[in-house]
């Protein structure tokens, strides 16, 4: 399975409605991520690819994901599947977006919900199998 969303390319937003400079911009990502209760990752790129990060400061927790598009706008998505928080964000205020950008915003959110909910398919498949394997090892002691 590829690990990125689908680019989109028709009605993309102009230049004009960037409210500010994209390292601004990344920063009001995690500023998001953060006021909804999350510690946010270290790092954040705006590749439109699914990225985990730790969300209770273990090294090897990485319940906490995110995407990040640029479309030329950034819009993404954000959570933790072991608390349920979900929190979306856009580069443009919502209040200030035309039909054609509030129509794109919410096809790149469908996207990352899509793409969430296959990740966390994976990882439960994963986890299930591990189990097991643990399980049938013990077994066999």
């Amino acid at each position: 399975m590829e690990n990125s969303i689908e680019p989109m390319t028709e009605g993309l937003l102009t230049q004009s409605n960037f409210t500010s400079d994209y390292a601004d911009q990344i920063e009001d990502f995690r500023l998001a991520i953060q006021k909804a209760g999350l510690p946010p990752p270290a790092k954040i790129v705006s590749d439109g690819l699914f990225h985990r990060f730790p969300t209770n400061g273990r090294p090897k927790d990485d319940a906490g994901w995110y995407v990040l598009k640029n479309q030329p706008f950034l819009a993404g998505s954000f959570g933790c599947w072991r608390t349920g928080i979900k929190g979306s964000w856009s580069s443009i205020d919502s209040s200030k977006m035309t039909v054609a950008e509030r129509r794109k915003f919410n096809e790149i959110l469908e996207q990352i919900r899509i793409t969430n909910d296959q990740k966390r398919h994976e990882s439960q498949v994963e986890a299930a199998l591990s189990a097991k394997r643990i399980w049938d090892e013990t077994q066999d002691a």
